[in-house]
């Protein structure tokens, strides 16, 4: 059985804020709440540690607030979803089956699929439960753009579903929209070939959602909240499959 904690507003209220209240000044590190103090200390951090934060320098509190707001939705979201520990069961049950994993996403979910599939190989296994056989559909340029330039961009993971998977294998795709024609493609390749499917999607889930076996949706509209969010499940996958 798997269990999970909530972030609720109990955690929220209890989070220490940074910097001043007002939406027009930012937040600085380390609880410093003026652009005169920041002064003071700005010459004694080496340049790199400066650049780290860099983002928080130009964005106002009330955008940092905002979007961990919607983070915590997301939290909030999946810890609601039946299909999450549904999908945490699936993966233990493909680990022991010793079946495939296939991952697909485009751009920043491609990038998502590439980082769990490293996750998956190596870091799971740091206490002895043993890996995953991980593919990332992602991860091979000569293939993509082979298959882009001969059969169409929108069966570039279809493609290679139908050549390498397997019945009793899994597909887990990352789409912010759900709606990018070749992760379509791709699950409806899964149905065909008796390969479970799980999408992790934003947005109002698009065509995906009604595709996978188990979508895990977080109804955001905000891509890179969703990506965030989609990286998270993945690491907390890791987390829960590490034992």
């Amino acid at each position: 059985m798997f269990h999970f904690v909530v972030l609720g507003k109990k955690a929220e209220k209890q989070m220490p804020r940074t910097g001043s209240s007002h939406g027009k000044n930012c937040l600085l590190p380390g609880g410093i709440d003026t652009r005169k103090s920041w002064e003071a200390v700005k010459s004694k951090l080496p340049f790199y540690i400066l650049s780290l934060y860099s983002p928080l320098m130009v964005m106002p509190e009330q955008d940092l607030l905002k979007y961990q707001e919607l983070i915590l939705l997301g939290f909030q979201v999946l810890a609601k979803d039946p299909a999450w520990p549904k999908a945490c069961e699936h993966f233990e049950k493909l680990r022991q089956n010793k079946k495939n994993l296939f991952l697909a996403g485009n751009g920043g979910s491609a990038a998502n699929a590439n980082h769990l599939a490293n996750d998956l190989i190596y870091g799971v296994n740091q206490h002895g439960r043993g890996a995953f056989r991980v593919h990332s559909l992602a991860a091979n340029p000569s293939v993509l753009t082979c298959l882009g330039n001969d059969v169409g961009f929108e069966n570039v993971f279809s493609n290679q579903l139908e050549v390498l998977a397997e019945s009793g294998d899994l597909l887990l795709v990352f789409s912010g929209s759900g709606n990018s024609p070749n992760i379509i493609q791709a699950l409806k390749a899964a149905k065909k070939l008796g390969v479970t499917s799980v999408a992790l999607l934003g947005y109002d889930g698009g065509g995906a959602k009604a595709l996978a076996d188990l979508p895990i949706h977080f109804p955001i509209h905000d891509m890179q909240a969703v990506e965030d969010l989609h990286m998270i499940v993945g690491h907390l996958l890791m987390k829960v499959l590490q034992g």
